[in-house]
């Protein structure tokens, strides 16, 4: 499988995203709920991991290019952020914590699940 053809099928649940997202008005992003349906495609084994891995690979491994952009789109409206620094840090330091004890739980409930399946075989 070549890796074009990997990321065609990637584009291919992100573009059938963005239509659900824009069809029901959702108020989630298409990229999220394409990244929520392909999860979901590849725990139900309908698309095996390795139909979408070496791309996913490369994605990966570029990630920092891909912010690039925001930072761009953040410093042309870096005026309206003036008078909320403070309140900018505490929401950015809250979510910190938020996400790195989410992450934790979340890796030592798939560890634990892990085990139990080695123990079973």
């Amino acid at each position: 499988m070549t890796t074009l053809y990997q990321f065609g099928l990637i584009m291919v649940v992100l573009m059938i995203s963005q239509i659900i997202q824009t069809e029901l008005n959702l108020p989630i992003p298409g990229t999220v709920l394409g990244m929520v349906i392909l999860l979901g495609l590849m725990v139900f084994k309908i698309i095996p991991l390795k139909l979408v891995e070496k791309a996913a690979d490369v994605l990966i491994r570029h990630l920092s290019i891909m912010f690039v952009p925001i930072g761009v789109g953040l410093m042309t409206v870096a005026y309206l952020m003036e008078g909320h620094i403070l309140a900018l840090f505490i929401v950015l330091g809250v979510s910190l914590v938020v996400v790195m004890v989410t992450t934790g739980l979340s890796v030592q409930i798939l560890i634990r699940y892990m085990e139990g399946r080695r123990g079973d075989k």
